[in-house]
This record gives structure tokens, C-alpha cells and sequence, in this order.
């Protein structure tokens, strides 16, 4: 198959997805992307070896990502989908890895984000957070709470502010909190 065949094979799965929003269509396009989604996974895992994420991880956050993306492209664009599926699918999960290694996220490390239910493709719905590991007595239970949905929003404070209707402010420094009673109940310096 010819280069600008495939191109406007995509561009017509890209917009009967667009339209009808069935997630079938998006699979079939993934197709064409499987080995460049497990190639950047791997890529990921060998990259943040330090990260408590795993190689499923990534290829699951990728696959959520890669719909997101198809939905938003621009059919008009002077960039051709290949190009911009990658480069934005890079740039998704470079940030993504990134948050669990930075200090203010560090939290993250102690709990199981990889108890999925299935191998469905979206996480978001099947997350399972276990604190069989943790000693997490100190925390008051309003603390706990925050500590839970800031873990669902993947550390995101704007979500977890927007979703608990809290200033950000509150919550950075109750998450604050949080992170020095963690540390100092796990013995992490």
C-alpha cells in the first residue's frame, strides 16, 4: 500500500472516530501505531527505571493517550497524523513518567497503582490504590481522603482542586503535610 493511501485510509477511520466516537474504529487505526506504542513503552520503562511504573503501565497510559489524541487531531492540519500521534504520544507519557519522580510526587511511590481488575485498555475506571505496605496511622482521616483522590488524579492538585472544589493552595500544603508524615512513618529521609 502506497504512503498516500495509507494516509487517507487513516484520515477516513480519524474522522468516522471523530463523528461517530466508537472506539472500534480507533482500534482498527491502532493497528497501523501497535509496534511504534509498545516500541515508545519500552523505550519509557528503560528510560524512568526508577520509576514505580511498569512496562504495562505505560502501554496503557499510551493506548488512553493515542484515543485522547485522535480525537483532538485536526484533519485540516498541515501536520500529517503519523508525525503528530508521535510526537504528542512522547510528550504525554515523558510527562507522565516525570511525575512520579519528582519530590512533590514522591507519595506516589507508596502506593499499588497496578492492581488493574482486567486488561482493559482504560485505567482510569478500574484503578485499585492498596495500603497494605504503608503506615499511614498518623494521617487524619480528612488527610487520607485528600491523599486517595490526589492519588486517582494521578498528583494532579488542579484536578483534585477542581473535582473537591478546594483552592490549589489548600491543597499543596495539606499534600505537603501529608508527604512529611509518610516520610516520617515509612523511615524515608
Amino acid at each position: 500500500m502506497q504512503k498516500d493511501d495509507l494516509y487517507a485510509k487513516q484520515k477516513d477511520f480519524i474522522k468516522r472516530f471523530q463523528n461517530t466516537g466508537d472506539i472500534k474504529i480507533v482500534f482498527q487505526l491502532m493497528e497501523d501505531y501497535k509496534g511504534m506504542i509498545i516500541k515508545i513503552s519500552k523505550t519509557m520503562q528503560q528510560r524512568f527505571r526508577s520509576s514505580p511504573l511498569t512496562y504495562e503501565d505505560y502501554f496503557q497510559f499510551l493506548i488512553y493517550r493515542f484515543i485522547e489524541r485522535t480525537k483532538k487531531y485536526n484533519l485540516d492540519s498541515q501536520m500529517k497524523y503519523p508525525n503528530y500521534i508521535q510526537t504528542f504520544l512522547i510528550m504525554d507519557i515523558t510527562n507522565y513518567a516525570r511525575k512520579f519522580l519528582t519530590h512533590s510526587h514522591r507519595m506516589m511511590n507508596y502506593s499499588s497503582l497496578q492492581n488493574y481488575e482486567d486488561s482493559t485498555y482504560f485505567f482510569e475506571e478500574n484503578l485499585k490504590i492498596t495500603f497494605d505496605d504503608i503506615n499511614y496511622n498518623s494521617l487524619t482521616n480528612k488527610q487520607k481522603d485528600l491523599f486517595l483522590e490526589i492519588l486517582k488524579n494521578e498528583g494532579s492538585v488542579k484536578k483534585t482542586s477542581k473535582k473537591l472544589k478546594i483552592p490549589e493552595k489548600t491543597i499543596y500544603r495539606h499534600r505537603k503535610e501529608i508527604i512529611r508524615k509518610l516520610n516520617k512513618d515509612n523511615g524515608v529521609d
